[in-house]
Order: structure tokens, then sequence, then C-alpha cells
């Protein structure tokens, strides 16, 4: 592996990661499983992790994608698949196999410390979850949303000039990571990784872990 020391390159492949890692920890929907059988989800996935993440997690990935090639006759089959496993680790099992939200982890219980201190942060970063979620913000998929954002503003900033903005971009994304994400997420990968049925998920579990 070539590691990639440029820091544009870097901060466009980590906007990258984040974005897609943000759709694949939401609940599955027609979107994702289009973009799974066209091969632009994992080309895109293994793309921003080129040059950063160990081969492994690159493997993986490569052997989703085989995975995949061979469900394409059955995208609805594919769906339904991974509903019910997402259904199944993060909502319905007893006790739950893989909880999704920070403050479980920090506090033992949804709506939290954590939670209010991550909806201040998306505060602090401009960037508002759209009035659809109904989930907590404290969610590891709004949190990924959330550092992909803090990567595209910290292009954009470097783009226009404005070393401020691009500062500040890249102290939340310290923070995201040292006060929230690498305290709790990777657990939600073991949990992926332990429990999942479906290929997809226990590589999403893997690749969790890859900027932590």
């Amino acid at each position: 592996m070539t590691i990639d020391h440029d820091p544009r390159r870097c901060a466009e492949k980590r906007w990258t990661f984040y974005a897609h890692m943000a759709k694949a920890l939401s609940y599955p929907d027609q979107e994702l499983v289009s973009e799974l059988l066209d091969c632009s989800f994992i080309a895109g996935l293994l793309a921003s992790v080129d040059g950063w993440a160990c081969p492994r997690v690159q493997n993986t990935l490569t052997n989703l994608q085989n995975d995949v090639d061979l469900r394409a006759d059955s995208p609805e089959n594919l769906l339904l698949d991974l509903e019910k496993d997402y259904t199944h680790m993060c909502f319905a099992s007893k006790p739950r196999q893989v909880y999704l939200f920070e403050s479980v982890y920090k506090e033992g219980k949804l709506l939290q410390e954590s939670t209010f201190n991550v909806a201040r942060m998306i505060y602090e970063s401009g960037l508002k979850v759209e009035d659809s979620f109904d989930m907590p913000p404290d969610h590891i998929a709004v949190e990924f949303e959330l550092m992909s954002y803090l990567y595209f503003n910290e292009l954009q900033s470097q783009k226009d000039g404005y070393e401020d903005k691009r500062a500040l971009s890249q102290r939340l994304q310290e923070r995201m990571l040292d006060e929230h994400l690498r305290s709790f997420a990777p657990k939600v990968a073991e949990g992926f990784e332990t429990y999942a049925k479906t290929p997809f998920y226990r590589a999403m579990g893997e690749c969790i872990k890859t900027p932590l």
C-alpha cells in the first residue's frame, strides 16, 4: 500500500469515505441497492480508502462486490435481506445486538448528555439534520455524515481561501473523533462483525474502524 500524503487528496478521500459510510449505516433503501448493483458504491469506498486503509479492508470490499454481483438478478431480495439484517441487529433483537447511538454506550440509555453534545457540534458546524430523519443526532450515521460535511467544508474553505473556516473544520473533525466516534464506533463495528448475517454489514463493520 502506498500512503498518500497530499493533504487535499486525503481530505477528499475522507469526505467520500464518511459520506458512503453514513449511507451504509442508515436504514437500507433502494438507492443503496442500486449503487451496490451498478458497482458505484463499493468502487467509491475502495477509492476513498486507497492509500490509508489496511489491505484487509480493500480485500473485504473487493470480495463484497463479488458477492453482490452474484445477486444482480434479484435486487428486491437483496434489499429485503439488508432490511431484515439491519432491523434484527439494531432494533428487533432481544437483547439488542447492535446499538447505533453513542449515548447508549456512554450513559446506558438514549438522549443523554452525549446526544446533546453531538447536537451542539452539528450546530457549530452549520450542518442541519433533515427533518425527515427522526432519530437522535448521536446515531452513528449522523455522526459519520457530520464528518463528511466537515471534510467538505475543509476543502471548500481551502479553495475559497478562508483559512479560519478551514482550521475550524479541522478542529471539529478532531473533536468528533476524540470526544465521540473513537469512544463508541469500535463497539458498533464489533457488533456488525459478530452478528451480521449479510456480507454487506459484516464488511461495513470492518470499514467503520478504518479512520479510528
